[in-house]
């Protein structure tokens, strides 16, 4: 099966619908549909599973090699891009039980800053969605950067002056715009 998982950036999460089941959507963020501006990829690959639920053991007991996020819960979103077993294409909101099948546009951002989904299209979402360091300051200090998550510019440079690749206050995964 080859997937997605998508999870609530609690910064970004103004209405806190973290772990919360599908059923309560609408009477915290005013619809029922997931919000993807406020989600995060954690993953994306294949795995050796047929099932969502196949999906959400591996996913709590067995992490694959390259998951960035944490145990598989409510509120996190399940993409099925490819699948041989009986689960079909699409977006799977994990809820209280169970995996229920929405109506979801990814939030992508390609390296040219074109907006696909509904990322909302601020700067600060832009350059959170590319991970790239951003001015947390106006005009006249434009060249002080900070990290794109936590605003914090302090650890990303390691003692030689090398940008580092995390954020050292966060761990926030950091892409320079030159590499």
């Amino acid at each position: 099966m080859e997937i997605r998982i998508y999870q609530i950036n609690p910064d970004k999460d103004q209405h806190r619908v973290m772990f919360l089941s599908f059923d309560v959507l609408s009477a915290f963020q005013g619809t029922s549909q997931p919000d993807s501006s406020i989600y995060d990829r954690v993953f994306e690959g294949t795995v050796d599973c047929t099932t969502l639920e196949d999906v959400y053991r591996m996913f709590n007991c067995n992490h694959p090699e390259g998951y960035s996020g944490r145990n598989l819960s409510v509120s996190d979103i399940v993409e099925v891009i490819h699948n041989h077993g009986p689960v079909k294409s699409g977006h799977y909101f994990c809820d209280s039980f169970g995996f229920k099948k929405v109506e979801w546009t990814a939030c992508v951002v390609s390296a040219d800053a074109v907006v696909e989904g509904n990322c909302n299209g601020t700067a600060e979402s832009i350059a959170l969605a590319k991970q790239i360091p951003q001015s947390i300051y106006d005009d006249e200090l434009h060249d002080v950067i900070a990290c794109p998550r936590c605003h914090s510019g302090e650890y990303l440079f390691n003692e030689d002056g090398e940008p580092n690749s995390f954020c050292g206050q966060c761990g926030q995964a950091i892409l320079w715009e030159d590499e």
